[in-house]
């Protein structure tokens, strides 16, 4: 260091391994002089090409370190920073002071803030030099997939996927127990609960979309289907039958676990026991009548599947009374009595417990059906007895009912004379004689004769010479044959009654009547099952509260 044309206060260093003289190249020691010249602060950055942090999720951090090196005879101070601030930042190691010799670690962090290929460059300036170091990077959305019971209701495994770049998805499953599809391609099969660091998805939907560090993918579960159900219709059934089968069809694709159930359950309607509700063809008994919807279920334990069935448990039409009709001549003992040549308008009592409407056909015997709870018929046939049926339907099922009605034979009354005593109670009485068309051969013995004259009604047993006596002795009537005319002649006499109420509907009132009037009574004679009727005018004369009398 003596005569040191650097001045005494310069360090020389030897360089170990050189020639002095040949090693630089002139024995003159100018080479010698450079080489022993001081050494300044001099930077070294490694790794010196280009850094790439590989793929990171966006919104992850990865770490890579650069090294400072003093390559130099000096102490090296300096500053490291990124020329933006993300996806690249230096996060420790600047600034830095590097003794001779020494190296200081200098930290670079990435974290992606969009998918994609970052690029970038960390400056390191020092006393020593400067330098710029490029970095490189790959942002992507980077979930964890993993299975919990439950999850898609597929219970096990794991997988994962990784979006490489955003629009394009990969799926790597573990396990084989669903379909995956993510929008922008990829797909596979595996188990499917989202879990992401700092933005876990929980509850995914069995499809739809869910949203990851906010980029959205559609997931769909197409590799298991709902099972596929199909239950026969059911026939309506009427009481008292309460109890139907129920047949179904259930078939399914095996997806999830290879198990199916089935469950039928009451959606409206009356009490229902089912024979085994888990059973797919079984049978249902119902409390009563009425509309029941069953349903039947069937579940592969992630998707289930419905079908409905509608059961009638049907009350069948009700007659509450028989057809008869509303203008016949007379009822007999449960007998309508209607005139042959005059048109019969019929009724009967029905309803429905189910409040179903209720629709008519009916059968006079003589001629094609007619429809109608209210038909009017006229009987063009003979006269005598005919079997009229009436056909009561809810549209589902039907009842019926037959009431004998008897077209009226003629009738000549030859004389009738009425009586009535409005002073006194069961004083009223009527005497008549007439001319039935009855067979020769007639045989009036323990015969059934009802005599109807404008409502005055009274029953009598014929003996075998023809005479009866009325019930409580209403009076008597006799049925001879005439062998001269060839004709059976009917005398009756009605007593101890009191028909004024009737016979006022006729015209035979408790009023003053002078010097007379005319009405016309009505008179049926019902032998067995014929009958007689024919209609007399007579002359009407009465004093009031006292007494009347028609002939």
């Amino acid at each position: 260091t003596t005569n040191n044309p650097y001045g005494s206060t310069n360090q020389f260093y030897a360089v170990t391994g050189y020639d002095l003289c040949t090693g630089w190249g002139t024995p003159n020691g100018t080479n010698l002089i450079n080489a022993l010249a001081p050494l300044n602060p001099h930077l070294a950055v490694s790794p010196a090409s280009t850094t790439n942090f590989g793929s990171v999720a966006i919104g992850q951090t990865s770490n890579l370190n650069f090294y400072a090196i003093n390559t130099g005879g000096l102490s090296l101070s300096g500053t490291a920073a990124s020329t933006s601030a993300t996806p690249f930042s230096v996060t420790s190691g600047s600034p830095y002071t590097v003794a001779v010799g020494q190296t200081q670690t200098v930290t670079v962090t990435f974290t992606p803030v969009a998918g994609g290929t970052a690029n970038g460059s960390v400056i390191f300036i020092s006393t020593g030099g400067n330098s710029t170091n490029t970095v490189t990077g790959i942002g992507v959305c980077g979930c964890t997939l993993s299975s919990t019971n439950g999850a898609f209701g597929i219970p096990g495994g794991s997988g994962s996927f990784t979006v490489n770049a955003p629009g394009t998805c990969a799926w790597t499953p573990s396990t084989t127990n669903a379909w995956i599809t993510l929008a922008g391609g990829g797909s596979g099969t595996g188990t499917v609960t989202y879990t992401v660091a700092a933005n876990p998805v929980t509850n995914p939907p069995r499809q739809g979309t869910i949203t990851v560090q906010d980029q959205t993918f559609t997931v769909t579960q197409e590799g298991n289907t709902a099972p596929q159900v199909s239950v026969a219709p059911v026939s309506p059934v009427t009481l008292p039958v309460l109890m139907v089968y129920l047949n179904a069809t259930v078939t399914d694709d095996g997806a999830p676990y290879g198990t199916l159930s089935t469950t039928w359950s009451n959606v409206s309607g009356g009490s229902v026991v089912f024979g085994n509700v888990n059973a797919t063809n079984t049978t249902a008994t119902f409390s009563t009548n009425g509309t029941y919807v069953l349903r039947l279920t069937a579940s592969d334990g992630a998707l289930s599947t419905s079908k409905d069935v509608t059961v009638i448990v049907n009350a069948p039409p009700r007659i509450s009374a028989p057809p008869s009709a509303i203008n016949g001549l007379a009822q007999v003992n449960g007998l309508t009595v209607v005139a042959g040549d005059e048109s019969a308008c019929f009724t009967v009592g029905a309803y429905d417990p189910d409040g179903n409407p209720l629709s008519c056909t009916w059968d006079f015997g003589d001629n094609a059906p007619i429809t109608g709870c209210n038909p009017c018929h006229v009987f063009t046939n003979d006269c005598g007895p005919y079997a009229v049926n009436v056909v009561v339907s809810d549209g589902l099922v039907s009842t019926n009912a037959t009431s004998l009605v008897i077209v009226a034979c003629q009738l000549t009354i030859t004389k009738m004379q009425m009586k009535l005593n409005f002073a006194k109670l069961n004083a009223d009485s009527v005497s008549l004689s007439g001319i039935l068309d009855l067979d020769a051969g007639f045989n009036p013995a323990s015969k059934a004769v009802t005599l109807n004259i404008g409502g005055a009604q009274v029953p009598f047993t014929l003996d075998a010479k023809g005479k009866g006596r009325g019930v409580s002795d209403f009076g008597s009537c006799k049925l001879a044959y005439n062998k001269k005319t060839l004709s059976w002649t009917l005398t009756a006499n009605l007593a101890k009654g009191t028909w004024r109420t009737a016979w006022a509907a006729y015209g035979l009132e408790n009023e003053s009547v002078k010097p007379g009037t005319w009405v016309t009574m009505p008179v049926v004679v019902v032998i067995s099952d014929d009958a007689f009727a024919d209609e007399r005018p007579v002359l009407y004369t009465a004093t009031k509260d006292k007494s009347g009398s028609a002939k």
